[in-house]
């Protein structure tokens, strides 16, 4: 209980991140790359904050395995328990990956992705402890 109340407090919450072992950004690279490191808050870049899109995480344990199972690469990822602040749940329309690589941000209008089971955003991030 008083974990709780501290971290609402501090107006940060307990999430999960997937990275690369190498501790940068899972799914995007280039521009849109951001590298993590432990006790470190990290923050996504300027021009997709001020787009809306901030960091993505997970809210359970459970949905951040899920996510990771799916990359099928398991052995080059980790899950983080994370302190997160700005905590954003309502989710900006998914984009297409590969434009982010060069700074470009496209937003299909003709698809049906959508985000994995779980993810919120944050406006910055902290590894705390690797989980997974």
């Amino acid at each position: 209980m008083f974990k709780r109340i501290k971290e609402w407090l501090a107006g940060e919450k307990i999430v999960y991140k997937v990275i690369w072992h190498d501790r940068r950004s899972c799914i995007v690279e280039g521009r849109a790359t951001v590298n993590y490191c432990p006790k470190v808050w990290a923050r996504p870049p300027n021009w997709l904050y001020g787009q809306g899109y901030w960091l993505t995480c997970f809210e359970t344990l459970r949905q951040a395995k899920r996510f990771k199972a799916e990359l099928g690469k398991s052995s080059w990822s980790e899950i983080w328990q994370c302190c997160a602040k700005g905590i954003k749940k309502e989710l900006p329309p998914i984009c297409a990956i590969g434009p982010l690589d060069y700074g470009q941000l496209y937003r299909p209008t003709d698809t049906n992705w959508d985000w994995p089971e779980g993810t919120i955003m944050a406006r910055e991030l902290k590894l705390v402890r690797r989980v997974a």
